[in-house]
């Protein structure tokens, strides 16, 4: 089985043919096709043949979809599934998630079945994005959000997303050995939330108490939103309209 041989002493010929025989079945088990398979059996392989070649975010991305989001198909056979079915699918979610979220449910879908169902094109419609209406403040307002900050545990994140243009995942992401005298250095792929290398006293510029940023992580335990609303808080403190960082 694999390649490799399995062996096992019984004490008759019947108990020898019968652990045998079991044997045989779990390896055709194993090799079924994955037609016969339920729609998140597929996913749960698909994820098998792709988590060590796909970032870790990816991976939990995916079986964050697999086990929130399949729903109605979600014991649909790979060879049973119809258009039909995912577009009422599709359409369930979009009533309760985001255009985004549909997305990324319907894209890991489509890669399940370019793989194992490459015959099956999916035609849906999904839901519309929304697009977003970035305001960019005005030379004045970048000056009045600069002097509400000024003083206050967010003063170091905002100025380094003004005059630095970072985004707020990356100004997150900042540890003291990307700090060299006057030079911020900021490798490609630094950010927040993301899985990298760390050094021997790579210190996180979020946990240490002594960094000026450490207040942020304190406002914004949530998560992303919360840390958002953290940042333009002390704007809208100061009677200026809101502006939220880029992610």
């Amino acid at each position: 089985m694999d390649g490799r041989r399995k062996g096992r002493t019984f004490d008759t010929e019947k108990e020898a043919v019968y652990w045998a025989a079991g044997i045989k079945a779990r390896a055709k088990e194993a090799e079924k096709s994955p037609l016969s398979l339920t729609v998140t059996a597929a996913v749960d392989r698909y994820i098998e043949s792709k988590d060590a070649v796909l970032s870790p975010s990816t991976i939990k991305g995916y079986r964050q979809v697999k086990g929130n989001l399949m729903g109605g198909i979600a014991l649909v056979k790979i060879e049973d599934l119809t258009q039909e079915n995912v577009q009422q699918w599709v359409n369930g979610l979009a009533r309760e998630k985001s255009p985004k979220t549909v997305s990324n449910a319907h894209g890991l879908l489509s890669a399940v079945l370019k793989e194992y169902r490459p015959s099956m094109a999916l035609r849906t419609t999904l839901p519309q994005k929304v697009k977003t209406n970035i305001q960019i403040p005005s030379e004045a307002e970048l000056r009045a959000i600069l002097a509400a900050a000024r003083g206050t545990k967010y003063e170091i994140p905002i100025v380094l997303a003004v005059w630095m243009g970072l985004r707020q995942s990356e100004i997150l992401g900042l540890t003291w050995d990307c700090v060299d005298g006057d030079t911020l250095h900021h490798p490609a792929g630094h950010r927040h939330g993301r899985e990298r290398p760390r050094g021997e006293g790579d210190q996180d510029l979020q946990r240490d108490p002594c960094a000026p940023s450490a207040g942020v992580s304190e406002a914004s335990a949530g998560g992303g939103a919360a840390q958002r609303t953290a940042y333009c808080a002390n704007v809208g403190e100061s009677n200026l309209q809101r502006f939220f960082p880029h992610l």
